[in-house]
């Protein structure tokens, strides 16, 4: 099943402010003689579903109990009075049971997890799940003295979906028919551990020492394999990996793209849950993802920092990268790239320019794949940002295929330039999916010619060619940039593209102008970029 996903529903869940998986106080109805006030709270415990767990609660110190055990059902629900500990603070605790491991499907015995409630922020009807991400919080806080709201807001930057939720994690082996797209979010969430913890080749019951493992290391400036104490172990002679965290995000698209995966969720689900690691590891090399800025729609350029992992810079490699969008329905393409050079000032370092055509969130994610020498390779998930004025697109005339985007030309912005008076473009092809080359003065031995204008039509009612001068752009035979001078400069460029003197259009039909209700003409001649301010001309 196809789950329409939104980023709607996630930013739904970022805003839920009830804490750790959060806990129900509900009111029972009372009779004449009886006043009582039911405090029982339910939930699940879900490492994938565990049966026969037995619960607990303990009270803030974590040492005492205060109720049960009580036992879990097949489906790893449960219901458990705190009694006066229900209005503060304490700790839902699981221990043994067993399960089916997502990543391996081996029967498998639970270990312990847990979840940190604060009684303060119940509310009638809510619940308390048990997961992985409520004991790596539980850990943050009461192993770790992190408190809870940041423990909450690093798990979260970290991991990429919300800890701290009302949410039933579903099983994403076999999720329940009337599942909704949170409960499939959030099962897909507990998955990726038991992805991450089959490709650390741990066993599947050491997953329990692993979340333990990463809760350690996210105590101390985010994941990166140590701890205050230094390097994190999780059981005795394995140790987490420096690149951890890019490990799980490979773990999380692994599952995703996996035939275990039975969520229905497709690639515009989890555009905007997939974690940006900026650190990954090959057999010889440390690769880090160095910038300024979060990555944008449009041109994007970055560093890649390079090193030996047995010390010292890596020069002298031909790095080269392949981006790759991964949409809905297995709707896959690149984008436009000028690839990777060394720089000259700095060893190690590797300057590279890419300009991506989407964001991701709703759309998918995006996969950039490095390699920097044979066989070796390594992968990021960047977060691309919108930006609305990055590019523009120009089509083959008869080709409006929105679906594959195929035969249309990319027009992206570079900057008004520093003397303020010319604007440059680098213009692009979708020749496939998968290649998307520059434009220069030819293309397939045709004359390409790019021409700008700044000027409005003054009477709409009119046809525009009549009263907007256009200026030649000039480009080069292959680079892609195109530049023309700029005068009588209010906000807006407009571009036009002629290819063996056949004019594109904004939506492939003839070149021509429609007329809307008030007499105005629309057309389709040219795009246009509305500039932001902040690259307006000193004096405008």
């Amino acid at each position: 099943m196809k789950q329409d996903v939104i980023v709607r529903s996630v930013m739904k869940l970022a805003l839920i402010t009830v804490v750790g998986f959060t806990v129900a106080c509900s009111s029972s109805g009372s009779s004449d003689d009886d006043n009582s006030v039911d405090t029982s709270i339910s939930g699940n415990v879900v490492a994938a579903p565990v049966d026969g767990a037995s619960v607990i609660v303990k009270d803030a110190t974590g040492i005492n109990t205060l109720a049960g055990p009580v036992d879990t059902t097949r489906d790893g629900g449960y219901s458990i009075d705190p009694g006066s500990a229900s209005s503060g603070t304490y700790i839902i605790e699981s221990s043994g049971g067993t399960y089916t491991d997502e990543a391996s499907g081996v029967t498998t015995t639970a270990g312990v997890l847990k979840a940190y409630v604060d009684g303060s922020s119940l509310a009638a009807g809510s619940q308390v799940h048990l997961t992985p991400a409520s004991t790596i919080i539980h850990d943050l806080v009461m192993t770790h003295g992190v408190e809870l709201s940041k423990a909450l807001l690093d798990f979260e930057s970290t991991f990429g979906f919300v800890g701290n939720s009302d949410v039933a994690p579903t099983d994403a082996t076999n999720p329940a028919t009337d599942a909704t797209n949170e409960e499939l979010l959030a099962g897909l969430g507990v998955a990726a551990f038991s992805q991450l913890t089959k490709n650390l080749s741990l066993d599947p019951d050491q997953q329990f020492d692993l979340l333990r493992a990463l809760a350690k290391d996210l105590a101390k400036d985010g994941l990166d394999g140590v701890g205050v104490d230094g390097p994190v172990e999780i059981i005795t002679g394995e140790f987490l990996p420096s690149d951890i965290h890019n490990l799980f995000s490979q773990a999380f698209v692994d599952f995703h793209a996996g035939a275990n995966d039975n969520t229905g969720l497709d690639n515009d689900a989890i555009g905007a849950i997939v974690p940006f690691a900026k650190v990954a590891l090959t057999n010889n090399y440390k690769i880090e993802y160095m910038a300024d800025a979060m990555p944008m729609m449009g041109k994007t350029d970055f560093t890649l920092r390079i090193s030996n992992i047995g010390g010292g810079d890596a020069t002298g490699l031909s790095v080269a990268m392949t981006p790759m969008m991964h949409m809905p329905e297995d709707r896959n393409h690149s984008t436009p790239m000028l690839g990777c050079t060394e720089n000259v000032d700095t060893a190690g370092d590797y300057d590279c320019t890419l300009y991506y055509l989407m964001p991701s969130a709703s759309r998918g994610y995006w996969e950039l794949k490095i390699d920097v020498a044979q066989d070796e390779s390594a992968t990021f998930y960047p977060q691309v940002m919108m930006d609305m004025g990055a590019r523009v697109v120009l089509k083959d005339l008869n080709d409006n295929n929105a679906a594959t985007m195929e035969h249309n030309y990319f027009l992206f912005k570079e900057n008004l330039a520093d003397a303020k008076d010319e604007f440059t473009v680098f213009l692009a092809y979708m020749k496939t999916m998968m290649m998307i080359p520059a434009v220069g003065t030819e293309l397939d031995a045709m004359p390409v010619l790019v021409q700008f204008s700044t000027m409005d039509n003054p009477d709409p009612t009119e046809l525009p060619d009549a009263n907007i001068d256009w200026t030649n752009a000039e480009g080069s035979s292959e680079d892609g940039f195109w530049i023309a001078p700029i005068t009588g400069y209010a906000g807006k460029i407009h571009a036009r593209l002629f290819i063996n003197g056949i004019q594109k259009t904004t939506d492939g039909k003839a070149p021509g102008a429609a007329v809307d209700p008030d007499g105005n003409y629309i057309v389709n001649e040219y795009a246009t970029f509305m500039m932001m301010p902040m690259s307006m001309p000193s004096g405008m």
